[in-house]
């Protein structure tokens, strides 16, 4: 081979190295969404080793709410059950939903309301429920939920 072939050969390895190593710098998507916070910025370090997440989005076409439900009440909440939910920060505002994935395993609570007889010691159910496209309300929005 002649030395311009293999100059040219090294060089498109140094380019094929370059493109690996952005390609692994660059973050994507999962899926379609918004952009709801940045929290680590270029040039800042993260690794696939840390749990920290560097950006938070969102799809905001298909708003859920996440209810934690008493474990009291675990074994009566189904797929497919109407929730309604309201709240001081909603005013007058009531939106329906359906139940549309609730998870296998208790867990501790998260959500308190902060009163004195409050039992902080229960575990509780997550219950994911679908609302409707036309309900809007900002992003992590503490809501009251019936389930009917």
């Amino acid at each position: 081979m002649s030395l311009l072939w293999k100059t040219a050969r090294f060089a498109q390895s140094r380019v094929a190295t370059a493109q690996q190593r952005l390609n692994d710098c660059t973050l994507r998507a999962p899926s379609d969404g918004t952009v709801l916070e940045i929290l680590h910025f270029t040039g800042e370090g993260v690794s696939e080793l840390t749990p920290d997440p560097v950006i938070i989005f969102a799809d905001l076409s298909h708003l859920r709410v996440r209810a934690e439900v008493d474990e009291s009440y675990a074994l009566t909440v189904h797929r497919g059950q109407r929730l309604t939910i309201f709240g001081r920060a909603l005013g007058s505002k009531r939106a329906s939903g359906t139940v549309s994935y609730i998870k296998s395993v208790m867990g501790k609570k998260t959500v308190f309301a902060h009163t004195a007889t409050e039992r902080k010691d229960l575990d509780v159910l997550q219950v994911f429920a679908d609302l409707p496209p036309d309900f809007s309300a900002p992003i992590g929005l503490e809501v009251d939920f019936e389930i009917e």
